[in-house]
């Protein structure tokens, strides 16, 4: 069975940030069929999600501390 790895990034009690490296297995599924399957691990539990917008060239002006997990991926779309 394939192994996905990723890095989990998170904030202790104080604040601190840290680093845990973990690997979650990726399972055949018939996602979308008549395609061959694809490689599919399980959803992670969150108690919220949200999406972010942001203009080419955007950059923060200083490093931000955050109390929860985030995890962050950079998605590109356009519609006609």
């Amino acid at each position: 069975m394939q192994q996905a790895k990723y890095v989990r990034l998170y904030s202790d009690e104080n604040g601190e940030s840290h680093f845990e490296d973990l690997e979650i297995p990726l399972t055949p599924v018939d996602f979308a069929p008549p395609a061959a399957p694809l490689n599919i691990a399980q959803f992670l539990p969150a108690t919220q999600t949200l999406w972010v917008g942001a203009p080419v060239g955007w950059a923060g002006d200083a490093p931000i501390q955050v109390q929860e997990d985030r995890f962050f991926v950079p998605c590109r779309a356009s519609t006609k």
